[in-house]
C-alpha cells in the first residue's frame, strides 16, 4: 500500500511508452518538452524509492523495473542527462532487480542492462554530447557497470 500510487503512475507511463501510440521524435522536432518533463518526473519517482523497498513491495513496484527497462531501451540519452550519482542509484536498483526471485523482474533488469551496455558501447566513441556523458560516467564510475556484468 505504501507505494501503490507511485506504482500505478509508473505503470500508466510505461503503457504510454510501449504502446506505440506516438513517435517520440516529434516532441524534440517541435520543441515540446512534455516528454522530457514526464521522463524526468518518473525518473525522480524511481529515485525516491529506497533500493531495499523495491523487493519488499514488489507487487506495487514491478512497474519501476518495467520503466527502467523501457527508458534504457528508447530514452537512454535522457537518463544520461541526470547527474552521475542519480544514474548510479538507478543502477543500484537494477542490481537489486537482478537479484530478485521474480523471473519477470529479473528479465526486465537483464534487458535493461543489455540496453545500457549497448548504448554505452555505441555512444562512447561518438563526438557528441551523449558520447561525452557516457565517457564521463565510465570515468567517474568504472565499477558500476562491471558489477552488473558480473551478476549476469
Amino acid at each position: 500500500q505504501k507505494y501503490k500510487g507511485m506504482g500505478v503512475a509508473l505503470e500508466m507511463f510505461c503503457n504510454a511508452l510501449q504502446g506505440g501510440y506516438t513517435n517520440f521524435g516529434v516532441f524534440e522536432l517541435y520543441g515540446d518538452n512534455s516528454l522530457s518533463t514526464s521522463m524526468s518526473i518518473c525518473l525522480r519517482m524511481c529515485l525516491e524509492i529506497p533500493v531495499a523497498d523495491l523487493t519488499r513491495y514488489l507487487k506495487s513496484l514491478k512497474s519501476v523495473f518495467q520503466f527502467m527497462d523501457l527508458s534504457s531501451k528508447h530514452h537512454m540519452a535522457k537518463v544520461m542527462e541526470m547527474p552521475t550519482q542519480q544514474v548510479v542509484m538507478l543502477f543500484s536498483a537494477l542490481e537489486e532487480g537482478l537479484l530478485c526471485f521474480d523471473s519477470a523482474v529479473c528479465m526486465q533488469c537483464f534487458t535493461a542492462v543489455d540496453n545500457i551496455c549497448t548504448y554505452f558501447y555505441t555512444a562512447r566513441h561518438e563526438q557528441s554530447e551523449a558520447g561525452e556523458r557516457v565517457r564521463r560516467f565510465l570515468t567517474e564510475q568504472p565499477q558500476s557497470l562491471r558489477k552488473h556484468l558480473t551478476l549476469l
